[in-house]
């Protein structure tokens, strides 16, 4: 395994944590970990453990949304271990993501079908003059909403 150059990754930690517009203090608080410990980290004074690597990979990998690697982190490299766990989690967010889109989707044509059908029954009232509607027809369709008013 290549060895970990800590300017290096102290480079990169940085950077992630500039793009989350963070301080020291709050990353090491969601953490879990004193300040003075993620400084030493970033500041590329300390090496941390492989376990801790992994701790920052899922932390940033879920406050930017991406899929970042431990090895990313260490080494520069997209992976050097398949991380499974991380890419796992990032295909479920996206599955989850994708179910709630199709499930607004669903909803939306489900109540611009309902408006259209209340639509098309209030016309068809108007247009027999029978039916409980032919002395309200009028005033009913002023309530609902005409196909060229969404």
């Amino acid at each position: 395994m290549p060895s970990v150059d800590l300017e290096k990754v102290s480079e990169r930690l940085k950077g992630f944590r500039a793009r989350v517009a963070l301080t020291q203090a709050e990353v090491a608080a969601e953490l879990g970990i004193p300040k003075r410990t993620f400084q030493s980290w970033e500041n590329g004074v300390v090496e941390t453990s492989a376990e801790n690597y992994e701790l920052l990979a899922k932390h940033w990998s879920d406050q930017l949304g991406e899929v970042i690697t431990r090895d990313w982190i260490m080494f520069g490299v997209a992976s050097v271990s398949a991380p499974e766990p991380v890419l796992e989690a990032a295909l479920e967010k996206m599955h989850q993501a994708t179910r709630e889109a199709i499930e607004a989707i669903r909803k939306e044509a489900e109540d611009r079908h309902q408006a259209l059908r209340a639509e098309l029954l209030l016309l068809l009232a108007e247009e027999s003059g029978d039916g409980p509607y032919r002395d309200r027809g009028s005033a009913l369709s002023a309530h609902v909403p005409r196909s060229q008013d969404r």
